[in-house]
């Protein structure tokens, strides 16, 4: 299943490769405009906001899917594979992520070479974007299952991908924000990451990320069971 949906992914981006140059372009820009607005030309910040483009952009894969496939009309041929719903959207999520991340990858070679930024990056940041990768994944969990009884709910979650943005305290500094917001934001799945990412290795924090990413995806995985269980025996709604 994942070999034939990264051979799905790299057909339609070879295929359509003006869309992925034009995500591109518009990742550089929008890198280099967080930048500027926020002053912040240093490896630490543009980590936060690489970050940010890697784990929000994951947020919504699987929503998204469920929504076209009841758009399309071949929701019903999803549930009917010999492999399970959610390992799907899984697979989807991890293939989606891999594709983005190259992305990533390239807008930094573009942006380090015009703002001359040196990126430090090590084990632990690598570990630690992995880490909350799986953690945004398992949160994305509870919207699919969501997405399987009200099935515009992909609309709404990009008000948590800017949450996201918040969180990262990259933009704006967190003791800057309301306390409500500040807890929320400790909440979610990307702080924690980044604080291990952007400050000398700490095992008590690094162990802290990895239960909050097996926590994420026990609370994403249980939500969406029990909403698919229960939408299978009163009727999924496969209208879009």
């Amino acid at each position: 299943m994942f070999r034939a949906e990264f051979k799905r992914e790299l057909r339609e981006t070879l295929v359509f490769y003006p869309d992925f140059i034009s995500s591109l372009v518009m990742m550089v820009i929008l890198l280099s405009v967080f930048m500027i607005l926020g002053q912040h030309f240093t490896s630490s910040s543009y980590i936060g906001y690489a970050f940010w483009f890697l784990l929000s952009g994951v947020l919504t894969v699987a929503s998204e899917s469920i929504s076209y496939e009841k758009q399309v009309g071949t929701f019903e041929q999803l549930i009917l594979k010999p492999i399970s719903l959610i390992h799907i959207l899984f697979i989807k999520s991890i293939v989606w992520g891999i594709f983005n991340f190259i992305r990533i990858m390239i807008a930094t070679v573009i942006v380090c070479f015009f703002y001359q930024i040196h990126i430090n990056l090590s084990w632990v940041s690598l570990a630690a974007l992995v880490i909350n990768f799986f953690a945004i994944v398992g949160f994305s969990m509870i919207f699919s299952g969501l997405t399987l009884k009200f099935t515009k709910i992909a609309s709404f979650v990009g008000i948590i991908q800017y949450l996201l943005l918040f969180a990262s305290g990259t933009l704006i500094s967190l003791d800057k924000m309301p306390a409500v917001l500040v807890v929320l934001t400790k909440v979610l799945p990307i702080n924690l990451g980044l604080k291990v990412s952007q400050n000398p290795f700490e095992l008590t924090t690094f162990l802290l990320l990895i239960l909050q990413m097996i926590i994420y995806m026990i609370i994403g995985t249980a939500s969406f069971s029990y909403i698919y269980n229960r939408a299978k025996k009163n009727g999924i709604n496969s209208r879009y």
